[in-house]
């Protein structure tokens, strides 16, 4: 049935995209996405904090969905959220490579700002970064592990395609592993991720390989 579904999607991450969707949500009986639109001035002040223009999918997802769920002071949460990782990164870093915690900002600062998309729910937040090409590059943050990412997909069309795909693998499971389904090759293909270098790069992928 995935790969069915697959073939059917649109083409391109758009409106008509976003559509189908959330006919597929209505159909499989899933959620996605909190289909509620962002406030463009909480984006707008976002904008001014990680000094990066909202990149071109996340602009028309923001248009369409607001990433924290029922939480509606939902930027501000997440400012502390990403202040709260930043501290820990420095933390680890230091200690892993025995370097001076200053040393440690300065490659945290290095990385691209992250742009939320599924946050503050639970441990773990869905984050975008501009990689290669001006693709997004998704990846989840997990705070209870020492804020270490994990490959999530390649562009929103691919972590839409992807989170189907799992819904599906997941339906006739009593116990669902999550993190095990990811490595299934389907979900690998879906996602989009590359499977040879050049990777995406960011201090969180660092630390899962640290």
């Amino acid at each position: 049935m995935w790969s069915k579904i697959v073939q059917e999607a649109p083409g391109k991450f758009d409106q008509q995209f976003l559509q189908w969707i959330r006919q597929l949500e209505d159909l499989l009986l899933v959620k996605l996405a909190d289909w509620s639109p962002t406030p463009a001035e909480e984006v707008q002040r976002y904008i001014e904090i990680v000094h990066q223009p909202v990149p071109t999918e996340l602009k028309l997802y923001y248009e369409n969905a607001y990433p924290f769920g029922l939480l509606r002071n939902g930027w501000r949460q997440w400012h502390a959220r990403r202040e709260e990782y930043r501290a820990i990164w420095i933390r680890r870093l230091a200690d892993t490579l025995s370097i001076q915690p200053a040393q440690a900002e300065t490659m945290v600062n290095g990385s691209a700002p992250l742009w939320p998309i599924c946050c503050l729910e639970r441990k773990r937040d869905i984050v975008g970064f501009v990689w290669d090409n001006n693709e997004i590059a998704v990846i989840e943050l997990d705070l209870l592990e020492g804020g270490k990412g994990k490959p999530i997909a390649i562009g929103l069309r691919n972590y839409f395609l992807a989170n189907i795909a799992l819904e599906l693998l997941a339906e006739d499971k009593i116990e669902v592993d999550f993190d095990k389904l990811r490595q299934h090759p389907t979900i690998i293909e879906i996602s989009g991720w590359p499977t040879k270098a050049p990777f995406p790069e960011h201090i969180a992928l660092t630390l899962e390989k640290l």
